[in-house]
Order: structure tokens, then sequence, then C-alpha cells
């Protein structure tokens, strides 16, 4: 059996089993259809039973962007 772990608008990946499949698989999607864009982190997870997809959408803190793409510089904590 061919399973397609997908999007709605992208392939995540194929999984080939021979067994019934259950459980879930989390995948992290840099579509922009999918709502991707900087400082976004969006999170598929598909359902590996009947392949419905739920998608969620979170603020990346690890980005030291603005919405521009320019760094941002943060002043050090000074002590007075």
């Amino acid at each position: 059996m061919r399973v397609e772990l997908r999007c709605a608008h992208k392939l995540h990946g194929i999984l080939y089993s021979e067994q019934i499949l259950s459980g879930s698989f989390e995948v992290r999607c840099r579509s922009r259809f999918c709502g991707y864009q900087l400082g976004v982190v969006v999170i598929h997870t598909i359902d590996l039973a009947d392949r419905s997809v739920i998608t969620r959408k979170f603020k990346d803190p690890s980005t030291g962007r603005n919405k521009n793409g320019a760094s941002i510089q943060r002043s050090p904590l000074r002590a007075p």
C-alpha cells in the first residue's frame, strides 16, 4: 500500500506499508499557500487512518527579523 502524506498544496512524503495505519504525522510546511511567511511556522498534522489534515500556525520566536526581512537590532540590558 502506498500512502501520500500531503497537504492541499505540497507532497511531504510517501509511506509504503502493508499494514493498516494508525496514528498521526506532523510536518512543518513552507508553502505560502498554507500561510507560511517570515515569522510564522505552519505545522500540518496528518491522520494516517483517514488522511485528514489539521493545520496550525504559530509565531516563530527564533526569527530576528521584521516583516521587511531586515535584521532587528536588540539593545543589551544595562544596569543603572
